[in-house]
């Protein structure tokens, strides 16, 4: 990926989207997609039932939420229990990242500090500081050693985490960054940022590899694909971009009114969430290109959407101090979790049991 600080013209237009798409994504994936309607799951091939939370080790799934009420909770999604809430930030808490075994939790914050807890017994075993402004992302290492964090000064810190220690310092973006997430294999990290471009760094050198002026606005949210052959980047300006692992354009998904805080992949990279300002959740087919669910029930912005880690569940956080639990295929809000006491920034998944 050569780097270039000129913006990437648009691969497609609206017309092109389903043969870009597709053709990108059967050459990446490998097996079709999951077929998505009312009557029929998102499910592995041969499973004749629509998974749920209770599904193989799910029971151990924990749910994560951070508000602006300075606390990060976790909670039981199967029974909506808040089963703990971890105390120490002194300011609004706007991202979290689980380990890649799920015994750690990170979490940035206003208070330009990052926590790392254990969220068995709610202590917080480190904090990380070197941020002069806000610490907007969090994002750990697919290997677990390292954890990316993003920033209202602008510049990426990479982190250390058996020293916990800043090793490496990513400058280029001119304004707040949003949004950090890695590469699948960990050597790229994707950044977006309020001065509207989307970059790429080479994780180990921290050369930036690729610029992209993305967006007519702030790039509020980007995310790797689960194999690492796709970006989704998340603006303010309403429309939500894919790219290839070279940067290219394969297409633009419309349908939100406002701005999308929020963009994740599921787990088997064939569908897309999106949260919006607009208050509603979006699940885009990514063969197709089309909205396949919009789901409604927040009464004010949507700051993060996550899928649980089998893909059957979305949980969504807002503005109005709730947490929603979600089935995509149905539509329907299975749960809604309230305890917060003020705006929810983000929600995470464990990605496996974790006690």
């Amino acid at each position: 990926m050569a780097q270039t600080a000129a913006s990437v013209r648009e691969g497609t237009d609206n017309g092109n989207v389903q043969e870009w798409i597709s053709n990108a994504v059967h050459e990446s994936a490998g097996p079709p997609a999951p077929e998505l309607s009312e009557d029929k799951s998102s499910r592995p091939q041969g499973d004749q039932s629509i998974p749920s939370l209770h599904s193989a080790d799910s029971d151990l799934v924990q749910l994560a939420s951070a508000s602006a009420d300075n606390t990060v909770k976790i909670w039981d999604p199967a029974t909506g229990q808040c089963r703990a809430t971890l105390e120490g930030h002194s300011g609004p808490v706007f991202s979290l990242a689980w380990s890649p075994d799920g015994a750690q939790l990170a979490s940035g914050s206003s208070d330009r500090t990052i926590k790392i807890w254990n969220p068995a017994t709610g202590q917080c075993i480190a904090t990380l500081e070197s941020h002069g402004g806000s610490v907007l992302s969090v994002a750990w290492s697919p290997d677990g050693a390292r954890l990316a964090s993003g920033s209202r000064d602008g510049p990426i810190e990479i982190w250390n985490l058996a020293t916990t220690q800043c090793i490496a310092t990513l400058e280029g973006h001119d304004n707040s960054v949003f949004s950090v997430s890695w590469s699948p294999d960990g050597r790229e990290l994707v950044s977006g940022s309020e001065d509207q471009t989307i970059r790429t760094w080479d994780s180990a050198t921290g050369w930036c590899r690729t610029i992209l002026e993305a967006h007519r606005d702030s790039v509020l949210s980007v995310a790797w694909s689960p194999d690492g052959a796709q970006l989704a980047s998340g603006p303010d300006d309403t429309i939500i971009k894919i790219w290839d692992s070279a940067c290219k354009s394969l297409a633009t998904l419309e349908g939100h009114t406002d701005s999308v805080a929020s963009v994740v992949w599921s787990p088997d990279g064939a569908r897309l969430a999106s949260g919006s300002d607009d208050q509603t959740v979006k699940v885009w087919d990514l063969y197709t290109g089309q909205c396949t669910t919009t789901l409604s029930g927040h009464d004010k912005f949507v700051q993060s959407v996550a899928w649980s880690p089998n893909g059957a569940r979305l949980a969504s956080g807002s503005d109005d101090e709730t947490i929603k639990i979600w089935n995509p295929v149905t539509s329907e809000c299975v749960a809604t979790l309230r305890g917060h006491k003020d705006k929810v920034y983000s929600v995470a998944w464990s990605p496996e049991p974790a006690w």
